[in-house]
């Protein structure tokens, strides 16, 4: 974990890819954003038929 901006909050880098199939992507897309947001996590989410990119 890193300090960053003398706030005394730490921060940490996530990233992560998986190739899987994917048949809904709208309702995956949902699931990650409602997860993400309630975990107060910031990124990106690339989400396709063929997998998860996340950074």
């Amino acid at each position: 974990m890193e300090e960053q901006g003398g706030g005394g909050e730490e921060h940490g880098v996530l990233l992560y890819y998986r190739y899987v199939t994917i048949p809904d992507v709208p309702s995956m897309a949902l699931f990650f954003r409602a997860n993400c947001e309630s975990l107060g996590l910031l990124g990106r989410v690339r989400i396709s038929p063929s997998g998860v990119n996340v950074t």
